[in-house]
C-alpha cells in the first residue's frame, strides 16, 4: 500500500532515515536514474544519500538535508541543472521532514522537473536584461530581489551592491522625493502608477512605471528622460521667456498673474513704456534699439531684485508685478523703478543718452479683478503719465476710464472724420512784412466733431501716431490742401508756397516720400512751392537715412524747413551741413522781446546766424506790434502769428488772399 502511494506521485521521491540512508523510492525515482545513466545501485535502497551528495561535491545540498533532519530548518529547497542525453533539464529538490509524535524520524526527498518553469524564467530574465528600460523588483520589505543591467547602469551601482539591500537605506535621498509615497501607494493599493521625478544625487530625470507584484512588493520599470525633460524645458522656456531680454514674456506674465489672483493675493502692477523709443530705432537702427532694450531689462533686474516679477510685455513695454502692501510701499517701489532711468545708457559706438519712461500703476483687487482688466487699467494710467513727457508714474483712477474710452473713440473715428469732412486743413499765413505779401500758407489740421465739438491737434495727432494712422491722415490732408492751393493760384493770383507739417518718422517711410513726389507731379506744382516743415529732434539731425531722404526730396523740388527751432534738440553744429532752406524760430524766443535782455540776446544771435548762413528765417508766434518792430529792426522780415492771422479755414484764407491782392 505504501509503495503504491509513492508510485502515484510524478515527482522523483525517496525516503531517508535520520542517518541519510534511503529506505524507500518510487518508480519515478528509479526511472530517472536509469534514463540519466546512473549506476544501477547508485541511488537504490540502503544507499546513504548524504554520502552520495558529498561524494559528488553537493556539499550545500547535503548540509541543507542535515539541517532538516536535525530540526534546524522546516524544509529545504534547491534548484539544479541536470544534463540528460536528450536535453538539459532543471529540477527542484525539496526536503521535507518526516515526524512521529513531533520528533523528526527521517525526510522525504523529492525532485520535481521544473525545466519548463526555468525556461520561462530565463526567457523573462533575457527579456528583462535586453530591455532598454531599466527594471528592478522590491520585496515587501523594500529589499532588492532583482535588477537588470540597465538598472544597475542608471543607478550607478553594481547588482552585488544592491541585491538584498533595503532601497531607502541605499538611496536615502529618494525617500525625500515623491518616489517614496508613490511606491507606498502602489504597495498598499495594488494599483499601478506612472510618474516623472528628478533625482538630485544622480542629476537626472526618470520616467517611472510602478506595478504591484503578485508575491508582494513592487516591480519598477524606469528610464532616464533627462534629455527629453531638457528639451521640454527649452520649449517651455521659449514659450514663456522673451528671446531678446531673457525676461518672462506676456504668456508667462498672464500665468503668473492668474495664479496670484486665484490665490487672492494683493498685487501691484507697473506698466512701463519707454518714451520716444521709435525715434531711437530710426536714428541708430533696430540693432541699437534691441541693445537698449537688453540694457533696460538688465538694469531693471539688477536694481529691483528678485522680489519683483519683471516681464517684457512687447516692443518697448515692460510689466512689473509686486506684492501689494500699501500705497506708501508702492510709491517707494515706483521711485525705485524710475531711478533705473536716472543714469545714461551707453550703446556700442553711440554716446551715452538718457531715456525716460512712463509708468502706470494698477492694483488688485482695488482696481480690477481679472488679469486683462488689470493690464488694461495699468495701461490707461501709463498713457496719462506719458503726457508729462518725463519719467513719471501715475495710479489708475476711475476718471481715466472716461479718458481712455474717449481715446479709443477718437482712434476709431479719426480717418472716417477726414473722409466725412469733419477733419479739415486750416491755414495760417507767413508774411513778408516789408511788402505785406503772403509768402507761405502753413497747413494745420483741425477736427470739429459733430458731438464732441472741437478736438485739439495736441490730442488727436498723438493718437494718430500711436495707432499707425498718421501717414493716412497726413496724405489725406495734403490732397485736400493741394486742391485749395491750386484754386488760390488760379483765382487769387497766389504766388507763395504751401507749407506742410510732417514728422521725421514719416519722411523715413519710402511710401510717404514716393507719395509726395507723385502728387506734386500729378498736381503740376512747380519746384520750390511745396515746403515740408519738420520739428527738430534727435531723429532728424542724427539719422543719415532721414537726411538722405530730405536731400532726395529737395532734388525733387521740395523745400525743407525746421519748425519750432530752439525748443527741442537744438544742435547748431548741424545747421550748416543739414539740407535746410528755412528756420522757424519758436514762439518762446519771440516772447522774450521786451521781457528778457538775455532772451533777446539769444534771439538776436539766431537771427544773425541765419542771415550769415543765407537761410530764410521766420519768426513764429508774433502777437504784438512791438514784436514786429523789434524783428524788423534786426532784419527778420518773415513773420507768422496771431498779430497777422490765426489758422483759418479755406474759405477765409481765400478772402484773406483776395484782400491782399486788391491792396497790391
Amino acid at each position: 500500500m505504501e509503495q503504491a502511494l509513492l508510485d502515484a506521485f510524478q515527482e522523483n521521491i525517496a525516503l531517508i532515515d535520520t542517518d541519510g540512508k534511503i529506505y524507500a523510492t518510487n518508480s519515478a525515482w528509479k526511472r530517472f536514474a536509469r534514463e540519466n545513466g546512473a549506476p544501477k545501485d547508485y541511488t537504490d535502497i540502503d544507499r546513504n544519500y548524504l554520502s552520495l551528495l558529498t561524494a559528488t561535491g553537493s556539499f550545500e545540498e547535503a548540509a541543507g538535508i542535515r539541517d532538516v533532519l536535525s530540526g534546524s530548518l522546516p524544509f529545504y529547497d534547491s534548484s539544479y541543472a541536470c544534463p540528460s542525453p536528450r536535453e538539459d533539464q532543471w529540477y527542484l529538490m525539496r526536503v521535507t521532514p518526516l515526524k512521529e509524535q513531533g520528533v523528526v524520524v527521517g525526510a522525504v526527498i523529492s525532485h520535481r522537473n521544473i525545466t519548463k518553469e526555468e525556461q520561462q524564467r530565463r526567457e523573462v530574465y533575457d527579456v528583462l536584461e535586453s530591455m532598454t528600460d531599466a527594471f528592478y523588483a522590491l520585496d515587501p520589505e523594500w529589499r532588492f530581489v532583482y535588477l537588470n543591467d540597465q538598472a544597475a547602469t542608471l543607478l550607478r551601482r553594481s547588482k552585488e551592491d544592491l541585491i538584498g539591500k533595503n532601497m531607502w537605506e541605499v538611496f536615502p535621498e529618494a525617500k525625500k522625493t515623491a518616489i517614496y509615497p508613490a511606491y507606498l501607494a502602489v504597495l498598499k493599493s495594488e494599483q499601478s502608477r506612472v510618474m516623472e521625478q528628478f533625482y538630485p544625487p544622480l542629476e537626472a530625470w526618470f520616467e517611472i512605471h510602478i506595478y504591484p507584484r503578485g508575491s508582494g512588493g513592487i516591480s519598477v520599470y524606469f528610464k532616464d528622460v533627462t534629455d527629453k525633460k531638457q528639451k521640454e524645458f527649452k520649449l517651455w522656456e521659449t514659450a514663456h521667456f522673451d528671446h531678446l531680454t531673457g525676461l518672462p514674456n506676456r504668456m508667462h506674465l498672464y500665468k503668473e498673474l492668474t495664479a496670484k489672483i486665484k490665490e487672492q493675493q494683493k498685487l501691484g502692477i507697473f506698466f512701463l513704456d519707454l518714451n520716444d523709443f521709435k525715434m531711437i530705432n530710426d536714428v541708430y537702427g533696430h540693432d541699437k534699439g534691441d541693445e537698449l532694450l537688453q540694457q533696460v531689462a538688465s538694469r531693471l533686474k539688477t536694481q529691483l531684485g528678485p522680489e519683483f516679477f519683471i516681464s517684457r510685455f512687447g516692443g518697448d513695454e515692460f510689466v512689473i508685478k509686486t506684492d501689494y502692501l500699501d500705497e506708501e510701499q508702492l510709491d517707494q517701489e515706483a521711485e525705485r523703478i524710475a531711478s533705473c532711468f536716472h543714469d545714461a545708457f551707453w550703446l556700442q559706438g553711440v554716446n551715452g543718452f538718457h531715456v525716460t519712461a512712463s509708468i502706470g500703476i494698477a492694483l488688485y483687487p482695488q482696481d480690477a479683478t481679472s488679469v486683462d482688466d488689470l493690464i488694461t487699467k495699468s495701461d490707461m494710467a501709463m498713457y496719462e503719465a506719458k503726457k508729462i513727457k518725463q519719467t513719471h508714474w501715475m495710479y489708475y483712477s476711475t476718471s481715466m476710464a472716461e479718458s481712455w474710452n474717449r481715446r479709443l473713440r477718437l482712434e476709431k473715428e479719426l480717418l472716417p472724420a477726414l473722409q466725412a469732412g469733419h477733419l479739415l486743413p486750416h491755414y495760417q499765413p507767413e508774411l513778408d512784412t516789408v511788402v505785406q505779401q503772403v509768402v507761405s500758407l502753413e497747413v494745420l489740421a483741425r477736427w470739429f466733431h459733430p458731438t464732441l465739438g472741437f478736438i485739439s491737434p495736441q490730442e488727436f495727432i498723438p493718437i494718430a501716431e500711436e495707432s499707425a494712422q498718421l501717414q493716412a491722415l497726413t496724405e489725406g490732408l495734403i490732397q485736400h490742401a493741394l486742391k485749395d492751393f491750386i484754386y488760390w493760384q488760379h483765382h487769387c493770383g497766389y504766388r507763395g508756397m504751401l507749407s506742410i507739417n510732417v514728422t521725421s518718422q514719416l519722411v523715413s517711410e519710402d511710401s510717404f516720400c514716393e507719395f509726395l513726389v507723385k502728387i506734386k507731379k500729378e498736381c503740376g506744382v512747380a519746384d520750390g512751392l511745396l515746403e515740408l516743415e519738420l520739428t527738430e529732434n534727435m531723429q532728424l539731425f542724427e539719422s543719415p537715412f532721414i537726411q538722405q531722404k530730405l536731400r532726395l526730396l529737395q532734388e525733387n523740388g521740395f523745400r525743407i524747413a525746421i519748425d519750432d527751432f530752439g525748443s527741442g534738440y537744438s544742435n547748431f553744429s548741424y545747421i550748416s551741413e543739414f539740407p535746410i532752406d528755412k528756420i522757424k524760430i519758436d514762439k518762446s524766443f519771440i516772447d522774450y522781446i521786451g521781457e528778457s535782455e538775455k532772451g533777446e540776446a539769444v534771439l538776436d544771435s539766431l537771427v544773425l546766424l541765419s542771415l550769415r548762413l543765407g537761410i530764410d528765417l521766420v519768426a513764429e508766434g508774433v502777437e504784438t506790434e512791438a514784436q514786429v518792430h523789434y524783428l524788423q529792426l534786426r532784419e527778420c522780415m518773415l513773420m507768422q502769428g496771431y498779430y497777422f492771422s490765426k489758422p483759418i479755414p479755406a474759405e477765409e484764407a481765400t478772402t484773406f488772399l483776395q484782400r491782399l491782392l486788391v491792396n497790391e
